[in-house]
């Protein structure tokens, strides 16, 4: 996770300044020891979101940066990360939930989605159309992108 200092504005590769202020603010919490008061940085469907809108999510912030690292899941997810379509492609489905809305979002088409979230999943080593594995993704993604997205 990035922090800009008080005041200045994060910058997003490829895309101009998306105007909104970041302040930076210590909490006490073991391993990230920096949390975004106000927004974190995003993926580029969402470059920026409220800290206070990640609710429980936002937790995440107190595991020890080796234990996330550590956890297979979040380990898959930065793999995933190093191809950015498979990353934007995870990223979409985790928020939509549905293969129709992501490649709404992905200006893709459906059957071309499945195809990549049939093969993040065994990347992953997970069933993405299980709710469960769902969950697990999107845990471990959120936990990727506050350790190095």
């Amino acid at each position: 996770m990035r922090v800009s200092p008080r005041g200045h504005l994060p910058r997003v590769p490829g895309r101009p300044h998306p105007g909104v202020r970041v302040t930076a603010h210590r909490l006490p919490v073991q391993g990230l020891q920096r949390v975004v008061d106000g927004v974190v940085p995003r993926l580029p469907r969402e470059p920026v979101v409220r800290h206070d809108d990640l609710g429980a999510p936002a937790l995440l912030a107190d595991v020890p940066r080796a234990a996330a690292r550590a956890n297979p899941d979040a380990a898959a997810v930065a793999r995933v990360a190093a191809h950015p379509e498979d990353l934007a492609t995870l990223d979409a489905y985790c928020a939509t939930g549905s293969l129709r809305r992501a490649a709404d979002l992905l200006h893709l088409h459906h059957s071309g989605v499945a195809r990549r979230i049939d093969q993040i999943g065994k990347a992953l080593g997970l069933d993405l159309t299980d709710p469960t594995a769902l969950l697990r993704a999107t845990l471990a993604l959120t936990a990727w992108r506050l350790l190095d997205g």
